[in-house]
């Protein structure tokens, strides 16, 4: 280890300088999209959601399918098609 000790010392500063890199660019990032977040909050923040018709929620977003269905599809898409038993073995051989 002694020996190679400039040669470690080397990569943990490239380490360190493309971790830095990765940081700033995170920050460019989300210093453009904090503004859009806050710009649809504030419009959206008069939109009733309870009480009210799913499709005439749906309209007012411009969206066809509801936000908490699609996240759970995503979901399922995602993990839910690698993990077995939900989707991978029928639910007969699991008496």
């Amino acid at each position: 280890m002694i020996a190679r000790e400039p040669e470690i010392s080397a990569l943990l500063v490239q380490f360190m300088n493309l971790q830095r890199e990765y940081h700033k660019s995170i920050w460019n990032i989300l210093n453009e999209l904090v503004p859009e977040v806050e710009s649809v909050l504030v419009e959206s923040s008069g939109r009733p959601v309870y009480g009210k018709r799913l499709e005439e929620h749906l309209h007012s977003l411009k969206r066809q399918i509801a936000t908490p269905i699609e996240l759970c599809i995503c979901g399922l898409i995602m993990i839910g098609l690698k993990e077995e038993g939900l989707f991978r073995i029928a639910g007969s051989t699991c008496l």
